[in-house]
């Protein structure tokens, strides 16, 4: 059986339209930026999308999120909230989080007997800094940024694990944060 030339045309016309839709949806730009951390790193960090996994073969981050939450005086600051997942058997003795992407290096908290609770993860929500506070005070500036967090953690056997978080901050998200902060 042959088709003729018009209907062959017709048929490769309608099989272009259904499978190109598909195909563009698989293409994705990948967009990163790199930068030189507080204590001279360099890291590529993915813009406009989540990042990528962070975390070695005993150690992964769960979680880790900026949170409004209100301070000793009442006032709404930022809290960093961070949830760790310890694998094969990995028992931390202490877990520092430190802001590096800029100098002065910057401790957000330091846990010196970290507790697991279940499934072996650790949380821990950062005491609050106000938006002022040099801790904070990026949420303030009205450009994109990025934000590089060190987790350093000791574990029981004395190895010591370092995972850099790099998160790029959004102009929109931060003017978002302002507003649930009573800043903007």
């Amino acid at each position: 059986m042959t088709l003729r030339p018009s209907l062959r045309r017709l048929l490769a016309a309608a099989l272009c339209a259904a499978v190109l839709p598909l195909a563009g949806c698989l293409m994705r730009p990948d967009f990163s930026v790199k930068v030189t951390t507080g204590e001279g790193i360099e890291m590529e960090v993915p813009l406009g999308q989540l990042p990528s996994a962070v975390g070695d073969d005993l150690i992964q981050v769960g979680r880790f999120r900026f949170a409004p939450w209100k301070m000793p005086d009442g006032v709404l600051g930022i809290a960093y909230d961070v949830d760790l997942v310890f694998k094969k058997g990995a028992v931390p003795t202490s877990v520092a989080l430190d802001d590096v992407s800029d100098v002065p290096i910057l401790t957000i908290f330091k846990e010196p007997a970290p507790k697991l609770g279940a499934s072996n993860h650790w949380f821990l929500i950062s005491p609050a800094y106000n938006p002022h506070d040099e801790h904070a005070n990026w949420v303030l500036t009205l450009d994109n940024g990025v934000r590089v967090y060190r987790v350093t953690v000791t574990l029981r056997d004395g190895s010591v694990h370092v995972l850099r978080i790099p998160i790029f901050v959004a102009a929109g998200t931060k003017a978002v944060m302002r507003t649930q902060l009573g800043i903007n």
